[in-house]
Order: C-alpha cells, then structure tokens, then sequence
C-alpha cells in the first residue's frame, strides 16, 4: 500500500505519489546519492531507480486507488508547511480551475475538473493487481 510516515512519524498519513516523493526526497552526499528513507546509493540513477519504483507500484485495492488518485489531486496536509486547512484545486487566472497535480482546465467549467478527475480515478483503478 502507497502509505508512509510523514516527517513526524505519524503512520499512514501520507498517501499517493506526492506523498511517496515527500517520503524519498533526495539528502545532500558526498559520496553518490542518499535518500530520506535512509537508504544510500552509489549513484544517481540508483536512487532514481529506487523512487520510479515505488511511485510505479500499482495500487493492490479498489480502495486504494481511489485513496491514491484523491490524495495526488486533492493534496495532503502533512509534510506541508503552508497548509491552510485548505485543499490544494483553487480557481485562478480568469476562472480556471487549478488542480492540485498541476493540470488546469481550459475554460472556467467546473465540469471539465470533475472529467479530469473521474479520468485520474479510473486511471488509477485500472492499476489496481488482479488479484491471483
């Protein structure tokens, strides 16, 4: 399951990919790479290895997923130290709607976000292992 320890330690309160990032960030080295998890590696692209793993690892439950999809697009609040009790989509510029994973909708039409969305989540369903 994509769950990990936010910066405090708290269980299972960082999910989808941004919350795996948070988790591998990259740690300064003299010698090659090392990451947050505390794993050292004699290059770069063994690191880079590592993270694509884990961010790559498809969801094993339905419920998953949708905990996944959610999290990349609504946001977390942990990790973060801007939270506002807020979450991430915001309307911008000229009534465009900004999700939290970065894409923007074309015209101001809430229904475009809420296509964007329903996409992500059965993206992410058609991940989930068969279970076997």
């Amino acid at each position: 399951m994509m769950k990990f320890l936010d910066d405090e330690g708290r269980e299972g309160t960082g999910i989808g990919r941004k919350a795996v990032l948070r988790a591998h960030a990259p740690r300064p080295s003299m010698s090659g790479a090392e990451c947050s998890c505390g794993e050292r590696f004699a290059t770069w692209e063994e690191y880079g290895r590592h993270v694509d793993g884990l961010v790559s690892t498809p969801p094993e439950t339905r419920e998953e997923a949708i905990e996944n999809a959610l999290a990349d697009h609504l946001g977390d609040p942990y990790g973060r130290d801007d939270w506002d009790d807020r979450l991430e989509p915001s309307v911008g510029d000229h009534g465009l709607f900004h999700c939290g994973c970065g894409w923007k909708s074309s015209v101001p039409d809430i229904g475009e976000w809420r296509r964007h969305m329903a996409d992500a989540i059965l993206a992410e369903l058609a991940e989930v292992r068969e279970r076997g």
